[in-house]
């Protein structure tokens, strides 16, 4: 299992969100604006880096198994 395609576009998804806010925030000065912000735009930011962070733990676990299980037969029954 490979978590980088997945990931890459996660982050790639973030990045251009960010590019259009960083393009449309300066025109929109409203109090909608704060609302979305706080209530959709932070938390989204937030989740979606914990979600890259969780990834990147995820892909050392996987790495590590990747490397205990390589070359070595095991027997899952014992025997």
């Amino acid at each position: 299992m490979n978590l980088d395609g997945g990931r890459a576009r996660l982050y790639s998804a973030l990045k251009t969100l960010q590019a259009h806010w960083d393009n449309t925030e300066p025109h929109w000065q409203d109090a909608m604006k704060h609302q979305f912000v706080e209530q959709i735009l932070t938390p989204l930011q937030d989740q979606t880096a914990a979600a890259l962070q969780a990834i990147d733990q995820m892909e050392v676990i996987l790495h590590q198994m990747r490397r205990d299980c390589e070359g070595d037969s095991f027997d899952i029954y014992g025997s």
